[in-house]
C-alpha cells in the first residue's frame, strides 16, 4: 500500500471528487423527492402546480451535477490526475488531511467509483446511457434545462420526472451500489 501524498492529486481529490459526491447525492435526494411527491399529487398539472418551487430546485442542482461532472472528468485525464493516482492497489490512502473536519478517509478506489459516476452521469444526460460518451443530442440535459425556464410546462415537467426516475433507479440498482459509493465519499450529501 503506498499513500498518496502528491498536492495535485490531493487538490483533485479535495475540488473535484468529493464536490462531484456531494452534488451526485443531493441530486439523487432531490430527484427522489420529485418523483415521489409527483407520483402522490398524480402526476398532473395540479401536482405540477404545487411541486414548481422543487422541480426548480431538483433542476438546477441535476444540471449544476452534470455541469461539474462534465468538466472534472475530462479535468481528469486532460491533467494526468490518472496517473498521479494509480488504479494498481485500491487500498491506496489519499492523504488529505481526512478524517479530520468530519470528513471521511478515501483511498484510490473510492477516487475512480467516483471519476467512473462523473462519466456516468455526464454520458446519462448527453446521451440517455449511463456510460461515459460525448455523443449524443443532450435530450436528457436539455430536459433538465427545461424546468429552469421561467413557465413549466406540464408535458415537460413529465418527462423531467422520467429522468428523475432514472436516476433514482441508477442510485438503487444492486442494493444502493452507486449510493454507497457516493455516500463515502461525501462530506454534504443532504446539500446544508
Amino acid at each position: 500500500m503506498a499513500d498518496i501524498t502528491d498536492p495535485t492529486a490531493i487538490a483533485y481529490c479535495n475540488e473535484s471528487v468529493r464536490p462531484a459526491a456531494d452534488l451526485i447525492a443531493q441530486s439523487y435526494y432531490l430527484a427522489d423527492q420529485v418523483k415521489t411527491q409527483w407520483d402522490a399529487l398524480g402526476g398532473d398539472q395540479a401536482a405540477l402546480d404545487v411541486m414548481g418551487s422543487t422541480i426548480r430546485e431538483a433542476a438546477e442542482r441535476i444540471d449544476q451535477t452534470y455541469l461539474h461532472c462534465v468538466k472534472q472528468y475530462r479535468r481528469w485525464f486532460a491533467n494526468g490526475i490518472n496517473v498521479l493516482i494509480p488504479n494498481d492497489t485500491a487500498d491506496d490512502a489519499i492523504i488529505d488531511g481526512a478524517p479530520n473536519g468530519g470528513r471521511p478517509a478515501i483511498n484510490a478506489d473510492d477516487v475512480y467509483n467516483l471519476v467512473d459516476q462523473m462519466g456516468e452521469f455526464y454520458g446519462w444526460l448527453n446521451n440517455g446511457t449511463w456510460s461515459f460518451d460525448v455523443t449524443g443530442d443532450r435530450a436528457e440535459w436539455d430536459t433538465v434545462l427545461q424546468m429552469t425556464k421561467p413557465t413549466l410546462v406540464l408535458a415537460e415537467a413529465t418527462n423531467f420526472t422520467n429522468r428523475c426516475a432514472e436516476l433514482r433507479t441508477q442510485m438503487e440498482a444492486n442494493t444502493n451500489a452507486k449510493l454507497n459509493e457516493v455516500l463515502s465519499v461525501a462530506v454534504n450529501p443532504g446539500g446544508n
